[in-house]
């Protein structure tokens, strides 16, 4: 009976040992921008099976997974998040998932074969949300090849979604530079793209 117990715990100590050696951690770069692609990122990566903790750093766009080997890899891992709108080294989100992202979310990302490209701006000279930002906002909406625009007045930051075949970056800052809010004719914009 002591050599049945023995051999069961030798067993267990083993099975401990073979799982624990499976156990990985790997950190690699996810393009996001805010607090909801860090929570999008982290809850797309927990649903991997395999995966028993990720933490997305806003600051560095870095995610630390620890995983199980046996099961899962980062090359699924990169994919799911992928397929939920947010680059990474390996597999680049679709266009199309991508730009359903909250405006807040989409990060600045090289053009794809189709011209759709997200260009952030920062912008001096707004005294108001109504007027100066949603003006902007709106202006940028009308031009030809823009598909989506948001301006926060609080960051003075504007995010906009275009089609680089249609309009250009320098397009867009000269709308956004010679915006005119109607009653105030004298406020003067300047726009500068953030890299």
């Amino acid at each position: 009976m002591k050599n049945i117990l023995f051999v069961l715990i030798l067993l267990c100590a083993k099975l401990a040992s073979a799982q624990t050696a499976s156990n990985k951690v790997e950190s690699f770069a996810v393009a996001g921008n805010c607090g909801q692609c860090k929570e999008r990122i982290e809850k797309t990566t927990l649903k991997v099976h395999g995966v028993s903790a990720a933490t997305w750093e806003e600051a560095t766009q870095v995610l630390t997974v620890n995983f199980d080997t046996l099961i899962t890899s980062i090359d699924k891992i990169e994919l799911a998040i992928a397929k939920v709108g947010h680059d990474t080294p390996k597999y680049r989100a679709q266009d199309t998932k991508y730009n359903t992202l909250p405006t807040c979310c989409l990060y600045p990302r090289e053009a794809s074969s189709t011209g759709i490209q997200t260009a952030r701006f920062t912008i001096t000279g707004m005294t108001c949300a109504e007027g100066c930002a949603k003006g902007i906002e709106g202006a940028l909406y009308k031009q030809k090849g823009v598909k989506s625009s948001e301006v926060n007045f609080n960051s003075q930051i504007a995010t906009v979604v275009f089609d680089s075949e249609k309009i250009s970056k320098a397009d867009l800052i000269r709308v956004i530079e010679s915006f005119n809010p109607g009653e105030n004719g004298d406020r003067h914009y300047r726009a500068e793209e953030l890299k």
